[in-house]
């Protein structure tokens, strides 16, 4: 009885060692779940980012984008609430000539020639920024709204950063970086609130008219990427 229970367990940790062999790298699951947004038609979601400053900063970003074919933006709106020491409400709006940026705080806005940015844009910076720091990413499988979810979990000395991606969809559900208690900061969490893909965008979306009440302001180069 005791060597089955033995050959029982060896097959089990055998099992699981394959298993675990067989997990793609982190890096290799990031970028995946770049091309899952690049590959989309079209994106529509809202992410929430809850910063560990004193005092607390959240911030709401609300996107709406138009695929080109390539993976580029052909169209896109993105409005970004922030909340805490300071409070903003800026909104973007662009097509392939233009950029639009609009301060709804301060009635004003701006345009400038477009500066091309991918679908993924908005993930690929928080990707490429925990990346400087953490490098490598431990990863495993771990059951998430009952939905099979790579954690990807990894620690530069200061904080532990982990993401949760989708297993089956490569899709973004959610990050968090934790840093060491004798640390100042607090943690950050980052969620998608919802995320819907490949349907239809009303054309009065992305319409280039500014809100009534706004000056406009004089136009500045577009950025770099």
């Amino acid at each position: 009885m005791i060597s089955f229970f033995v050959a029982a367990l060896m097959v089990v940790t055998n099992y699981q060692s394959v298993a675990k062999s067989n997990l793609p790298k982190g890096d290799e699951i990031l970028k995946r779940c770049l091309v899952s947004y690049d590959n989309a038609k079209t994106f529509q979601g809202e992410i929430k980012w809850d910063i560990g400053a004193t005092p607390p900063i959240q911030i709401i970003v609300n996107t709406k984008v138009e695929n080109d074919g390539k993976g580029n933006v052909l169209r896109g709106v993105m409005s970004v609430q922030m909340s805490g020491a300071q409070s903003t409400h800026v909104q973007t709006i662009e097509d392939q000539m233009t950029d639009m940026y609009i301060d709804l705080d301060k009635k004003q806005f701006q345009k400038r020639a477009h500066g091309p940015d991918k679908v993924s844009g908005l993930l690929n910076r928080t990707f490429a920024n925990v990346m400087k720091f953490v490098g490598k990413f431990k990863v495993t499988v771990v059951s998430l709204n009952n939905r099979p979810t790579y954690k990807l979990y990894g620690d530069d000395g200061r904080i532990t950063s982990t993401f949760w991606i989708d297993k089956q969809t490569y899709h973004f559900l959610s990050f968090s970086a934790v840093p060491r208690k004798e640390s100042k900061q607090g943690k950050t969490e980052v969620r998608m609130v919802y995320q819907k893909f490949d349907e239809p965008i009303p054309d009065s979306t992305f319409s280039m008219t500014p809100p009534n009440g706004v000056t406009e302001m004089p136009s500045t180069p577009a950025p770099t990427q």
